[in-house]
């Protein structure tokens, strides 16, 4: 594999398996997780496997902090001193975090040139866009084809994530509560759809229970594919693997796509989706 001039580097809610983060060279900045007022950085300190050993069952909810500027000029230090000559950051969502702030402050006046991108998702949302980056510019393509890569995969990338309560959105301010409390006494089943508009998670189907919520999150996303088209999709849990396992099974039988993961998801999105939350994440080719 040629290597390139241009470094990607991105955030820890990436969701991009390991082997692909290797195999391709992105660098990746963690997020910072508050839980017991300790501080953990995000896949370093705080491995996944760890993390969900231990999640729902303690009655304190973790929280999450944004990188310092000071952590991502570190990472433009480490990848100048390897030999790239010009680096590409994308983000999670600005409307969903600091991290893209962080890395802007970074870029200013850094001895070499940095763009920063915000990919106006998380998760699968965002790795797949760092991951069409990194592709291309293997590939030998400038920073303006670097940056058509990204911007590609998200004017049509779907990404839909299925909640098994209320709870967690609730205690993290997204919804109010008595807003949470209602939905959990009907045992509401909602759907976040994230918006690469604005950047924002939109209330997406509501089911009333399990079985047809994870229906919802597959015919939801569905709708908006191509089958005739090479498909990339990426499954991420919480706590509910057979459940990832039956969807992968499914969309392997109505799509054969091009390129299907399916992974435990980023422990800063399953500390707002809570236990037991299943992501769905796909993009038709339309180039």
């Amino acid at each position: 594999m040629a290597i390139s001039p241009i470094a990607i580097i991105t955030d820890s809610t990436n969701d991009l398996p390991d082997e692909l983060i290797l195999q391709h060279q992105i660098t990746v900045v963690p997020l910072t997780i508050v839980w017991d007022n300790n501080q953990y950085l995000d896949g370093v300190d705080l491995k996944r496997d760890v993390f969900y050993a231990n999640f729902g069952k303690d009655s304190s909810l973790p929280s999450t902090l944004p990188p310092k500027a000071q952590s991502f000029l570190e990472a433009f230090t480490a990848v100048t001193s390897k030999g790239a000559s010009k680096i590409v950051v994308i983000t999670m969502s600005s409307a969903m975090s600091g991290t893209y702030e962080s890395a802007r402050t970074a870029a200013l006046g850094f001895k070499s040139p940095v763009t920063v991108l915000d990919s106006r998702s998380t998760s699968m949302g965002l790795g797949f866009q760092a991951l069409a980056m990194a592709r291309i510019a293997e590939a030998g393509g400038g920073i303006p084809d670097v940056i058509q890569a990204a911007a590609r995969v998200r004017e049509c990338i779907q990404m839909r994530v299925s909640l098994d309560t209320l709870d967690y959105v609730v205690k993290g301010g997204k919804v109010s509560r008595i807003a949470g409390r209602i939905g959990n006494i009907l045992r509401f089943k909602p759907q976040l759809r994230f918006n690469t508009e604005t950047g924002s998670a939109d209330p997406g189907d509501i089911s009333t229970s399990r079985e047809k919520a994870l229906d919802a999150l597959f015919n939801s996303t569905k709708k908006h594919l191509d089958k005739a088209r090479p498909t990339h999709f990426a499954i991420r849990y919480s706590l509910a693997d057979a459940e990832a396992q039956q969807l992968a099974d499914r969309i392997k039988q109505e799509f054969n796509p091009v390129e299907l993961s399916v992974g435990v998801m980023s422990p800063v999105l399953g500390i707002h989706a809570g236990p037991n939350a299943v992501s769905l994440t796909g993009y038709s080719e339309t180039w």
